[in-house]
């Protein structure tokens, strides 16, 4: 039989689950796999929250100490139950919500590894400054390593010397290093990143709005969305951010002029986008003169049969 549905208290969230289910399956995959990483994400200020559950949200997150956090402000979807219930004061939701980032930002989840050597596998991506290449452990923490392309595509030692708050940095254990893929080609610095910067500005301002981090209903919030993978806090809403760069933020800015140069008809008369446009086939443009002659043609013919 289908299990029962449980609500988040009186006209809740219609979460088939409870915090005892989440914490037993949390439990018994750390108990198996030592050292996983959990993500998770929280909605904070649903219309039926109480300072109590807001309470013992933050236990919960002070219990796992998650390395990765979706943090959000709820959003009343249109055509849901939720939309119709008396939401939160905004003060007391924008409070929850830098509660919970502060929390999330005081973990320090990778100080333990420092002085470990682990293995890692190296991709394509490098770092916002182009002088790192970027590796993962088993666990998919980032690894920060010395610029090296010819470890894409290769699982390697790593020594691990240093932790942040979001990633950790240290070098190639000398002889560690097996390839596993071919050898693929690595972009130039942030070129990844501006040729999807370039395709989004071509599929419309929502794309555009999306990749600045706009609330689902358009307004700057202090929703936090932090990711590992970022590197640091990246802010889904725009709002304070302590501990890294927002997404949309300076990174952006400086994708936009790239953008704007790669559009057809954007480099200002310089170079291929200032190219005339194509002349049009000529049966195009004899297609007018063809219609006016067949329609003169038949009116004519219609004339002759009244006669």
């Amino acid at each position: 039989p289908p299990p029962p549905q449980v609500l988040v208290g009186e006209g809740g969230m219609n979460r088939e689950y409870t915090v005892a289910d989440f914490e037993k399956v949390c439990d018994a995959l750390l108990e198996k796999v030592p050292g996983m990483t959990i993500a998770t994400d929280i909605i904070c200020g649903f219309p039926n929250e109480t300072e109590e559950d807001f309470d013992k949200t933050m236990e919960l997150m002070q219990k796992y100490r998650f390395h990765i956090c979706n943090i959000s402000q709820f959003y009343p979807r249109p055509g849901t139950p939720a939309a119709k219930m008396k939401r939160i004061d905004t003060k007391v939701v924008k409070n929850r919500s830098r509660k919970f980032s502060a929390l999330f930002n005081s973990f320090d989840p990778y100080r333990s590894l420092i002085g470990t050597a682990a293995d890692a596998w190296v991709g394509i991506e490098v770092d916002n400054t182009g002088n790192f290449t970027v590796a993962h452990l088993k666990n998919y923490t980032k690894v920060l390593l010395p610029r090296d392309d010819e470890l894409v595509g290769c699982r390697v030692r790593v020594s691990i010397e240093q932790a942040e708050r979001f990633h950790v940095a240290g070098s190639v254990v000398e002889g560690s290093v097996v390839r596993m893929v071919k050898k693929i080609p690595v972009e130039a610095k942030g070129g990844a990143r501006r040729k999807t910067a370039a395709a989004r500005s071509r599929g419309g301002a929502e794309n555009a709005e999306s990749e600045n981090g706009e609330s689902e209903n358009g307004e700057n919030c202090d929703a936090h969305n932090y990711r590992a993978e970022g590197g640091g806090g990246e802010c889904c809403g725009g709002g304070e951010c302590g501990s890294g760069g927002c997404a949309g933020g300076e990174e952006k800015k400086e994708d936009a002029p790239r953008a704007a140069a790669e559009e057809p008809g954007g480099g200002g008369g310089e170079g291929p986008a200032a190219e005339a446009p194509k002349k049009l086939p000529a049966l195009l443009v004899l297609a007018p003169a063809i219609v006016g002659v067949a329609l003169i043609g038949l009116a004519a013919s219609r004339r002759r049969i009244r006669s």
